[in-house]
């Protein structure tokens, strides 16, 4: 869950654990977050654009890694760079060694990490003109990827970062259980709060997700201005439901049988369900957290090769490949509702993760950037709560 980390220090030292190989001079280079994007899909690219630069694929393991990655670019390619002070929702200072990798032209990172990233002129910004399959993307998405220099959302403001892959935040519970005890499984948040769960529920350690849903089932935005004081309530009540609370041993107590109801990553919620027929998921009715993955550019002094980052970009948003990125990557592609239905196989149409109902994913929310009054609101509640 390090995607969405919120009002906690990440580590300090992150190191690459995979790095570029030897590659052509001309290669275009791109660093992935490992497992959200696979080299099948870069030699379909290859093939449908002959014109273009041969890609040599990178991977990593953690974002926060990503994110220090380029700080270390920054530092290579300015020597004399100072990243501007100011409250951000990651603090992350810069690190003393990181291995001499080629500066990328394309990286991802979490759009929860854009502000940050943009603050300290981490990466630059994409043309739009190039991005012709930019107009496809639903505008909700868009508005998302607009900023100004400090990283506040700007319809005006310029472009930084190209989706490929969307992960939300679903209850992943055992069926099994459910059935033995003759009990009707969730739907929604509201299920969270039902008696004949309470001890048998673990919770991500996150304020932004469990204020976050609280809120939704108090029919309010993840982005609301100010929190509302029915909210105080629902917390507390929610807060005796809950056996534990965990960002990195949170499944274990479910496959245990510990709890039989987990807030989870859609991502890891996926993969458990493929080790274990036991789980099952649900992608909350009344809407959950999306979060994108995003191509951004690193900020360099090198000539970008525009017309292949123009070709790759434009093969990611293309609607015709979003059932397939959709299965190779086990996130939601940005175009999949506009891929024809032919082109979906059953397993994908079936999946309640990866195909929600568009009702349910028309209420879900991208996390906007919070002022720090807003952020002081959230720690407050967080804290009261786990203080009751």
């Amino acid at each position: 869950m390090q995607r969405r980390q919120f009002l906690k220090t990440l580590p300090l030292a992150l190191p690459l654990l995979t790095a570029c190989q030897s590659s052509p001079t001309n290669a275009f280079r791109i660093t992935a977050l490992k497992g959200t994007f696979p080299a099948l899909l870069t030699q379909q690219f290859k093939k449908a654009n002959p014109q273009a630069s041969p890609i040599d694929l990178a991977q990593e393991r953690q974002i926060a890694a990503l994110f220090q990655q380029l700080q270390a670019w920054k530092r290579r390619s300015f020597p004399n760079y100072t990243p501007k002070q100011g409250l951000v929702p990651i603090n992350l200072p810069f690190i003393g060694t990181t291995p001499e990798l080629p500066i990328a032209n394309l990286i991802t990172l979490g759009d929860f990490w854009l502000t940050p990233a943009i603050r300290q002129n981490l990466i630059q910004p994409i043309d739009p003109r190039e991005i012709s399959q930019l107009s496809t993307l639903d505008l909700t998405l868009q508005a998302l990827l607009k900023r100004n220099n400090n990283g506040a959302l700007d319809p005006t403001g310029q472009l930084w970062g190209i989706p490929y892959r969307i992960n939300s935040t679903v209850i992943l519970y055992r069926k099994d259980q459910f059935k033995t005890q003759n009990l009707t499984p969730p739907t929604d948040w509201a299920d969270l709060w039902r008696s004949d769960l309470t001890g048998k529920i673990s919770l991500l350690d996150s304020p932004l997700e469990v204020i976050g849903l609280t809120l939704k089932k108090l029919g309010k935005s993840y982005n609301e201005l100010s929190l509302p004081d029915a909210l105080h309530n629902e917390l507390a009540q929610l807060h005796a439901q809950v056996k534990l609370y965990s960002s990195t041993h949170y499944l274990q107590p479910l496959t245990l049988d510990h709890t039989w109801v987990a807030l989870a990553s859609s991502t890891d919620a996926l993969r458990m369900i493929r080790r274990n027929p036991t789980l099952a998921a649900v992608f909350p009715q009344s809407g959950t957290i999306l979060s994108a993955d995003l191509w951004v550019q690193p900020a360099s002094n090198q000539t970008p090769n525009q017309a292949t980052l123009a070709a790759w970009c434009n093969y990611c948003l293309t609607p015709e490949l979003a059932p397939q990125l959709s299965q190779l990557t086990q996130g939601i592609a940005p175009n999949l509702s506009q891929a024809p239905e032919k082109n979906r196989p059953e397993d994908l149409r079936t999946n309640p993760i990866l195909s929600p109902s568009p009702e349910a994913f028309k209420r879900s929310e991208y996390v906007t950037p919070k002022s720090d009054s807003q952020l002081a609101q959230w720690r407050s509640a967080w804290e009261k709560m786990r203080k009751t």
